[in-house]
């Protein structure tokens, strides 16, 4: 308000935070006279009429509180999906290093098999060839069991710092756990001995690498299920 330019008279109550509130302005300042903004009727009524100059201060009832907004709830923390981890308490891998294992561990086989098939297959003959053919299956044989066998991980798996251990207790796997899950993995080079298979054995190990990304089955494919065993981090 400014002095000589407002003309006297009721106007928000700068001084309450109240919607309501109501205070005299005499033209030159602020009184202690307020009042509730009401119809000027129910103000005859109340007796809170324009005070005079000089006149005791008068006040409406009080003024009902403003309601509050409540403060508004803090926000909820995202709750972090806890880490899969096997019966006994070590951690899962996850399908990163997997898949870069699986990759590593087909270029060694081929870097062994080649030089292998090319020897196996000289000469003439439908046997040669199919002893050829047959030389990936068996390098993949001795070298996921061999290595398995002996470390708990194959080449590809210690690069990336993955191993495979037992589903249900942290200890050496088991000639039947390493046979298992070995011919079931090995099922990608039935297509390199079995004629006009290489569609089926495609699709036969998608579905059971594939498994893996069943929710809830802790990161386990059917190999894994079947010979009761798991990936686990290793660093």
């Amino acid at each position: 308000m400014t002095p000589g330019e407002t003309p006297e008279g009721w106007y928000a109550d700068p001084k309450v935070a109240h919607p309501a509130a109501e205070r005299w302005w005499n033209g030159a300042q602020w009184t202690a006279h307020t009042r509730l903004s009401m119809p000027d009727d129910v103000h005859d009524r109340l007796g809170v009429a324009v005070p005079e100059p000089g006149a005791p201060a008068q006040h409406s009832p009080l003024l009902p509180p403003v309601p509050q907004a409540p403060p508004p709830a803090p926000p909820v923390p995202p709750r972090e999906r806890p880490e899969p981890v096997t019966p006994y308490g070590v951690a899962l891998a996850s399908y990163g290093p997997r898949i870069g294992a699986f990759f590593l561990d087909l270029l060694a086989v081929a870097l062994i098999s080649f030089p292998l098939s090319a020897v196996l297959g000289v000469g003439d003959g439908d046997l040669t060839d199919w002893v050829a053919d047959l030389v990936p299956m068996v390098v993949f044989w001795a070298y996921h069991y061999g290595l398995l066998a002996r470390s708990g991980a194959t080449w590809g798996m210690k690069a990336l710092g993955i191993g495979v251990r037992p589903w249900l207790e942290h200890a050496r796997l088991t000639p039947s756990q390493l046979a298992t899950r070995t011919l079931v993995v090995s099922i990608v080079h039935l297509s390199a001995v079995l004629p006009g298979t290489g569609t089926i054995a495609g699709f036969a190990w998608l579905f059971v690498a594939g498994s893996i990304l069943v929710e809830g089955n802790q990161r386990r494919g059917l190999h894994e299920t079947w010979s009761e065993t798991c990936v686990v981090r290793t660093r």
